[in-house]
């Protein structure tokens, strides 16, 4: 009679691993079979991304050495439209050559974006703005990595002095009463070394454009409200009276339903000196076709409509005459869009992805 010698055997934490590994590889592999042109736009564009980083940088670099941008009078300003890069090596009156000025001391060269059509162009293009220089890829694939796309209004407030400039370059610069700028900012990514300190007595205003007459869109902007609160009743932070507007209400973020005449609240109170995202997207007069962010969260859907759209934006007040419902607090990369964000892309702004 033979005794068997039975022993358990058992996976030990290397196998395991391994075979954890390699089932990663599997999927990683079968989704880049079942979408390889999404896996190889998305590469494309964080590649442009870093491009875009990497010329402001050096432009920026250079701005401070010498006190003006490379080749600076053939730059346009920031409420025209942006001139394209040359290509490293050409030069051309149509684009901004910068290879003399930054290739070697800068950058080892002159970035292009192979999907360029116009052989003399980067694939990048520049306007002038303070107190860094905008910087736009032109071939983006999906403007997820951009958030760009539909930006109609954008306030940053990165220059002291009267006028507010529109960084989204579509020339809605705002005018500026009384609002001083602070070292005070939230975390981002993009560059941010400003923001709008508003009070009982300050205010920003543009003009009424058609680019701005929207039933759909989104706003946003990032808000830190003191503890003793933004002030009593309504208090605007962007708002286009009779039309679309994001308020304090008693240090309570919500919307206003200007069809209904009804303020539409998040319930969450903000006053509690802390940098926080709010943003909303519209669609006017659609059941539930608002929806309201907080630091990049859903927070509640509701409805909301449009009365009229005569009067101008305002940011830091409830409209733009007499200087009603002021905001005591700070604003920063104040947003219009002139379409609905997705909910991953208000989560990229809620991070400073802008």
């Amino acid at each position: 009679m033979f005794l068997r010698s039975h022993r358990q055997h058992g996976f030990t934490l290397i196998e395991i691993m391994m075979v954890i590994a390699i089932i990663a590889m599997l999927v990683s592999v079968v989704l880049v079979a079942l979408n390889p042109s999404k896996q190889i736009a998305n590469a494309q564009d964080k590649s442009r991304l870093n491009d875009v980083d990497k010329l402001r940088k050096a432009m920026s670099q250079y701005q401070i050495d010498f006190g003006v941008l490379p080749q600076d009078a053939s730059w346009p300003s920031i409420a025209e439209t942006p001139k394209p890069v040359c290509a490293p090596g050409k030069v051309n009156a149509a684009c901004v050559n910068l290879d003399a000025q930054l290739v070697t001391a800068y950058l080892t060269s002159i970035p292009h974006d192979a999907n360029e059509v116009n052989p003399n162009f980067s694939g990048y293009k520049v306007a002038k703005s303070t107190p860094v220089p905008v910087v736009v890829a032109t071939n983006m694939n999906h403007t997820e990595y951009g958030l760009d796309n539909g930006l109609v209004g954008h306030w940053n407030f990165e220059t002291l002095g009267n006028i507010a400039y529109d960084a989204s370059l579509s020339g809605n610069n705002g005018s500026m009463t009384g609002v001083l700028l602070t070292s005070s900012v939230p975390k981002t990514t993009f560059p941010d070394t400003k923001s709008a300190s508003f009070s009982a007595a300050t205010y920003m205003i543009t003009g009424n454009p058609a680019a701005l007459q929207l039933s759909n869109g989104t706003v946003s902007a990032w808000i830190n409200v003191p503890v003793g609160g933004a002030g009593a009743g309504y208090r605007g932070i962007v708002t286009k009276r009779s039309a679309y507007s994001m308020y304090l209400l008693n240090n309570v973020f919500g919307v206003y339903d200007w069809g209904a005449n009804l303020g539409r609240s998040s319930g969450v109170s903000l006053n509690d000196g802390k940098w926080h995202h709010v943003a909303y997207t519209f669609q006017s007069g659609v059941a539930n076709g608002t929806t309201l962010y907080i630091d990049g969260v859903a927070i509640v859907s509701t409805t909301t409509s449009v009365s009229n759209q005569t009067l101008a934006v305002a940011v830091g007040a409830g409209g733009p005459v007499g200087g009603i419902e002021l905001f005591t607090g700070s604003i920063d990369d104040a947003r219009i869009y002139n379409r609905l964000l997705t909910a991953v892309e208000i989560a990229a702004l809620a991070k400073g992805e802008g």
